[in-house]
């Protein structure tokens, strides 16, 4: 039997344990090279995650701020519609300034008659909005019920209208006629009048439409505000079979724009100067257009009375 020394059954340990001890650290490191694998996997899952969510972050804050600014849009049109809206009094005291003053047609007197009439009390309609007369049978009554009259109350919205058109005391005339009509072009719908009434202009702003004397009424309304002479016209075409309704301005151009005009009226009883006709359906740069205005004749003309 062979004996083995001491030395050799100590390295024989030594070995043994180098062994074990290796195959130890081996099985240590795969276990750690797998859980390494394993949270690596988690981390890249999370980063993954994260990202997914950082986009549909960044996603709702497009959203909120998208609502925030609709929110802001829509409140900014609730009191734009809050301040230029009349209230039942008011609706009624106009009515009755209609029944009492406005027109009707009489064969016996004939068109001539009648539309001269009915031009100048569209006159009159715009300056009693701009507060520079009234109607005392019928606005007394009113102003008992609420304490104010009502060509102030309808002049206090026409004011708030040239306000939020953002008109400036440094705009040229040409700039005044453009934000307005811009204005109405964007707020303004056409509507049929079956009882052919004049609207006021507050009661335009209100229903936010009108025909072709209601656009043309509030037009020369807002232009007066600002200091644009104006006037109310009736037209017909060649063939006389279909009337229509625009404003004339006072103003020697319209700058680079161009445009319709009378170069004297006064043999129609209006200030001298160059008339300009207005459009009010249309923005500044339509004037010019042949089927817009060149069509039509003028029959009957009214200042708006200082």
């Amino acid at each position: 039997m062979v004996k083995i020394s001491k030395e050799r059954k100590l390295g024989a340990i030594i070995v043994i344990l180098i062994i074990i001890f290796s195959t130890a650290l081996i099985s240590i490191f795969v276990y750690f090279e797998i859980q390494y694998h394993i949270i690596q996997d988690n981390y890249d899952e999370l980063k993954n995650n994260y990202n997914s969510l950082n986009g549909d972050y960044n996603s709702l804050t497009d959203q909120y701020n998208d609502l925030v600014e609709d929110y802001n849009t829509l409140s900014q049109t609730f009191q734009q519609y809050s301040r230029l809206s009349i209230d039942s009094l008011m609706m009624l005291t106009y009515n009755e300034i209609r029944e009492q003053y406005q027109p009707n047609y009489n064969p016996w007197l004939g068109s001539y008659y009648y539309d001269t009439l009915s031009v100048e009390y569209g006159a009159n309609v715009c300056a009693h909005d701009l507060a520079r007369l009234y109607w005392p049978s019928v606005e007394d009554d009113y102003y008992d019920s609420r304490g104010t009259h009502l060509s102030s109350d309808a002049y206090d919205m026409i004011t708030y209208a040239i306000d939020f058109i953002g008109i400036s005391k440094y705009d040229s005339n040409t700039d005044r006629i453009e934000k307005i009509l811009d204005f109405i072009y964007n707020n303004i719908e056409y509507s049929e009048d079956i009882n052919d009434e004049f609207l006021f202009p507050v009661e335009v702003l209100t229903y936010r439409s009108g025909d072709c004397d209601d656009f043309s009424i509030l037009a020369s309304t807002l232009f007066e505000y600002v200091g644009i002479e104006s006037a109310i016209g009736f037209f017909t075409n060649e063939s006389k079979d279909n009337d229509h309704c625009m404003v004339l301005v006072n103003l020697p151009d319209l700058d680079n724009y161009g445009y319709w005009y009378y170069d004297d009226l006064t043999n129609q009883e209006v200030s001298t100067g160059r008339w300009i006709i207005i459009e009010p359906q249309a923005t500044i740069d339509m004037q010019y257009e042949d089927n817009l205005i060149a069509k039509w004749r003028m029959i009957a003309i009214a200042e708006i009375p200082n």
